[in-house]
C-alpha cells in the first residue's frame, strides 16, 4: 500500500515538473483560444436575461440617469450641458430636495441646483404594496454650499406618458 502511495506521488510530482520545465507556448495558446469560445457561449445566453430584466425596470433606469447626470452638473462644458439635458430628460422642472429639514430645489429647467450630489451607491426599488413608488439609496453624499452630508436617500419616481420621471429627493 506505501508503495503503490509512493509511486502515485512520484508519478505527479514528475508530471509537474514536467509541465514547468515545457517551454513551448503553444499549448497555453492553444487552451486560451479555447476559453473564450466557450465563454462567449455563457453570456450570450445571459445576455437576453439581464436585457429583459433591465426592460421590466425602466424606473431604475430613470433613477440611474438622474442620479448620475446628477453627479456630472458641476463639470463644465458640453459635460456638463449633457448632464443637464440628461437630468431633464427624466425629472420634472423643479425637484424638491427635502435635506435636514431644509427644502432645496434642484431647477432642471434653468439648469441650478442648491445641492450638489458627490457619490451614491446600492440603489434598490422602494415599494409600497406591489406598486413602485421609487428607489432607496443605501448610501449618499451630497454637498450644500460647504457642508457634506452622507445618509440614506429616497427618491420618489412617478410613470407619465410611459416613463418614469424623477419628482422628489428626500435625505434622512
Amino acid at each position: 500500500m506505501r508503495f503503490f502511495g509512493k509511486l502515485a506521488l512520484s508519478v505527479l510530482l514528475a508530471a509537474n515538473v514536467a509541465r514547468a520545465q515545457s517551454t513551448s507556448n503553444d499549448a497555453p495558446a492553444k487552451a486560451d483560444a479555447t476559453k473564450p469560445a466557450d465563454e462567449s457561449a455563457q453570456p450570450a445566453a445571459a445576455a437576453p436575461e439581464k436585457t429583459d430584466a433591465a426592460q421590466s425596470r425602466p424606473y431604475v433606469d430613470s433613477a440611474i440617469t438622474f442620479l448620475t447626470s446628477l453627479t456630472h452638473t458641476n463639470r463644465s462644458g458640453d459635460a456638463g450641458a449633457k448632464a443637464w439635458a440628461d437630468l431633464r430628460s427624466v425629472s420634472v422642472d423643479k425637484v424638491p430636495v427635502k435635506w435636514a429639514g431644509k427644502e432645496l430645489v434642484i431647477d432642471a429647467q434653468g439648469g441650478h441646483s442648491d445641492a450638489m450630489l458627490v457619490r451614491f451607491s446600492k440603489v434598490s426599488t422602494w415599494r409600497e404594496a406591489f406598486d413602485v413608488q421609487g428607489v432607496n439609496i443605501e448610501k449618499a453624499q451630497i454637498r450644500v454650499g460647504d457642508q457634506d452630508y452622507t445618509g440614506k436617500a429616497r427618491l420618489k419616481l412617478a410613470e407619465k406618458n410611459g416613463k418614469w420621471i424623477v419628482e422628489s429627493l428626500e435625505l434622512e
